[in-house]
Order: structure tokens, then sequence, then C-alpha cells
């Protein structure tokens, strides 16, 4: 995934089930919010995270991963897998604030990830359903398992820094 700095930290591990993801990147772009959304899902072939940077309210970047697959896409084909994302019924988000300096410093850092989408695009966006046609595109494996040995739940509560949920 994308380097991304510390930051600020607005909201932190909140269930993706309560958040209208689409409409929370509206409201940031009315805030003229500087940061990043990153949401992080469980999709068919494991964890799944998406982010979208933003300068002063405007989405400047986006960057999306696929943990057991080693697969990451930035952009505006990361954008739609965010998009899709925001519909899974399994995940959390997070929401970090950096300043205008740390923001250009990550597209300086990152310049695949630039993606600035049409305004439209973003209001008449209407996902229903979370797909994992995104997962299988990036696999090419139907029904996206793992693509390697799967990480261990421990391993992955460690990686997601939720050790202490582990007893």
């Amino acid at each position: 995934m994308v380097s991304l700095p510390t930051g600020n930290v607005v909201t932190k591990n909140a269930e993706l089930s309560t958040i209208d993801l689409v409409k929370t990147l509206l409201e940031m772009q009315e805030r003229t919010f500087s940061g990043y959304i990153a949401a992080c899902v469980q999709g068919a072939g494991g964890f799944e995270e998406g982010m979208v940077l933003f300068d002063s309210g405007k989405v400047v970047g986006c960057a999306y991963e696929y943990y057991n697959h080693n697969k990451v896409f930035e952009g505006s084909a990361a954008f739609q897998r965010v998009l899709n994302a925001s519909a899974a019924k399994n995940g959390v988000v997070d929401i970090i604030s950096l300043t205008p300096e740390q923001v250009q410093l990550v597209l300086a850092l990152n310049e695949k990830m630039v993606f600035v989408p049409d305004q439209k695009q973003l209001q008449s966006v209407k996902i229903q359903e979370f797909s994992p046609s995104f997962e299988e595109e990036a696999t090419g494996v139907s029904g996206a398992g793992p693509a390697g040995i799967t990480p261990s739940r421990a391993e992955l509560m460690k990686k997601f820094k939720l050790g202490e949920m582990i007893s």
C-alpha cells in the first residue's frame, strides 16, 4: 500500500456498516478536508484496503490493495474498487487529517495514485452490493481464494494492530 504519514486521527475503526462511505466522501469535500479516508474490508480472498486522498476538499488520489494477493491498484482503477468496498458488509473506516504539505508529499512520492474524479461521477454513485468481481479481475481467479499461504488470524490481527483482541 501507499506509504502515508501518521496525521491526526479523526475517526478510528468505525464499522463500515454504520457509515455511508460515499456520503462521507461528499461531506469531506464540503468541509474542504485534507487527509485520507481508508476502508479495510473482508473480501472473498482476504482483507482488502482502499484509500482516498483529499486536498482541501478535492479528491486527488486513490489506492487499493488486496493483501492476500499482493496486488495494488492506484488512480482510477483504485477509485472504482473503493466505491465497491463502500458496500461491503464487514469492514472498518479510518479518517485521518493531514496538513497540505503532507498531502503534497504523498502525491509526490506516489504519482501513480493521482486521480481527480468528476464531481458528477461521485454524486451519482449508487452501489447496492459488494461485488467480488474486482478481486476476481485482479487475481484471475473466480471465487478469489488466497494466492499462497493464508496468514493466520493472529498475524492479521497484529498487522492491523488489533493484537489486544487475541485472547
